[in-house]
């Protein structure tokens, strides 16, 4: 435990729009909070994602997985919360933009709330609503 903070383990899943992960995945490898791993899955891209993840070098990079083709959401995100044995565990996909203080105020929530158990976010557009 870095400074008396629990482990956190977060799935990064992608499909493509590199677009995107250039501009999430730094995003989410630069939080503040010290002790947490990304774990990235990759769904069979075809736009050049896979090549720009080889790339990254980041110690908070726990490993990339590589599938050959798209399994969705649903089985890479139970696979991983299945192994993971961090306290917290978290999914951020491609097309998120994190805060930098995203995980401090996931895991004080948890904290504070002891029957706490899944924290979801959604954007919503404005015609949604």
């Amino acid at each position: 435990m870095i400074e008396n903070q629990p482990l956190v383990n977060i799935l990064f899943i992608t499909f493509n729009r590199l677009y995107y992960t250039k501009i999430t995945l730094p995003k989410l490898l630069d939080c503040n909070y010290k002790n947490y791993s990304v774990t990235i899955v990759d769904n069979g891209s075809t736009d050049g994602t896979i090549d720009y993840l080889k790339t990254i070098k980041n110690q908070k990079i726990d490993k990339i997985i590589f599938n050959k083709k798209n399994e969705g959401l649903v089985q890479p995100t139970k696979k991983f919360w299945h192994k993971s044995h961090a306290k917290y565990v978290g999914k951020i996909d491609n097309d998120i933009i994190v805060p930098s203080n995203f995980i401090e105020v996931l895991v004080e929530a948890h904290s504070k709330i002891d029957n706490l158990g899944v924290i979801g976010f959604c954007h919503f557009r404005e015609e949604d609503i």
